[in-house]
């Protein structure tokens, strides 16, 4: 049972972004930094370029990647550049599609060599190889992240702690159910499971923004008995920051049983995290995580509702895929 801010107006009727689950990438580079007529909604291809970017990131960061991993990477930016040539509007799916293309040819050719990169090098590379992953760069930096930089809201920079958090575990998330969300604004970012689809995301931005997902939101809202998350941003004077007096304001707090408390820092946010069980009486599990980024001019909470009990591996998993920042 969660209470979103007062402070933050409603989402309007576009609905978060989602892509797919992290089995496989999540978009593909757009076409190019020219600003799109004012009626075309680039909402749902900026999300899914964005997720491209993250892939190819996610690509970069893993300089010595187990086959598993690797090729979990390829196929996650396959995937990822599938969604964005279907989200692309009229006008802009010619470099979505050329990507997709350049994608799968190289994962192809890594395929044959099982994915162990370590096999692979430009004297044994097939014909033409080169030449693929000099088009995959051209794309990638000369087309993807100018458009994203020009026409969609997520810093670039809070995409890169994306990469960083999903490269080493790229492989294991490969096999789970989740998919990534994005608030309207694109300043939250989590994994969720794919049957949390039911989402709720402000679509301006302020001093509190918000991104909730749960099967049934109206359910989450009203009902300890209901699966979801609401995860909070609040932009404050930088250095001020005490993200564990946040927990004291929540639902959790308030009407569940404390069980743990411990720190929390992944590397880009520090901050807390609380268990609780027998929330509202009925037996449900909670964990509300409160953070700082690094400067202390963003917290965040995020409060999790587990009717079934608690999941720790799936709370983590949904933790790695989470950023924040404006």
């Amino acid at each position: 049972a969660s209470t979103a801010p007062s402070t933050t107006a409603p989402p309007g009727t576009a609905p978060p972004n989602t892509v797919p689950p992290t089995t496989a990438p999540a978009t593909t580079s757009p076409p190019t930094t020219v600003a799109p007529p004012p009626d075309v909604d680039l909402t749902q291809f900026c999300f899914d370029s964005e997720q491209v970017y993250v892939a190819t990131g996610v690509i970069d960061e893993l300089t010595e990647p187990t086959p598993a991993q690797a090729e979990a990477a390829l196929q996650f930016l396959v995937f990822a550049a599938e969604s964005s040539v279907g989200s692309a509007p009229d006008g802009f799916g010619d470099e979505p599609a050329r990507f997709l293309e350049v994608a799968s040819e190289l994962d192809a050719v890594f395929a044959g060599s099982d994915y162990d990169i370590t096999a692979m090098s430009e004297d044994d590379a097939p014909d033409g190889f080169v030449a693929l992953v000099d088009e995959y760069d051209a794309i990638r930096f000369d087309q993807l992240a100018p458009f994203l930089d020009d026409q969609c809201a997520t810093p670039l920079d809070l995409l890169d702690v994306q990469v960083v958090k999903l490269a080493p575990v790229v492989d294991s998330l490969a096999l789970s159910d989740l998919v990534a969300i994005t608030n309207q604004v694109g300043d939250i970012r989590l994994l969720v499971p794919a049957d949390w689809s039911d989402l709720i995301g402000s679509t301006e931005s302020g001093e509190v923004t918000l991104l909730q997902a749960a099967p049934d939101i109206e359910s989450f809202d009203v009902s300890w008995e209901a699966a979801g998350v609401l995860a909070i941003a609040y932009y404050i004077e930088a250095g001020v920051a005490e993200p564990s007096l946040r927990i004291a304001g929540t639902q959790v707090d308030d009407s569940c049983t404390p069980v743990a408390s411990e720190p929390y820092d992944d590397g880009f946010y520090t901050g807390a995290l609380a268990t609780y069980g027998d929330c509202g009486g009925v037996g449900t599990d909670a964990v509300v995580v409160a953070v700082a980024n690094a400067d202390g001019s963003v917290e965040a909470t995020l409060e999790f509702q587990f009717p079934d009990g608690l999941d720790r591996e799936l709370l983590d998993e949904m933790l790695i895929g989470f950023a924040v920042g404006a």
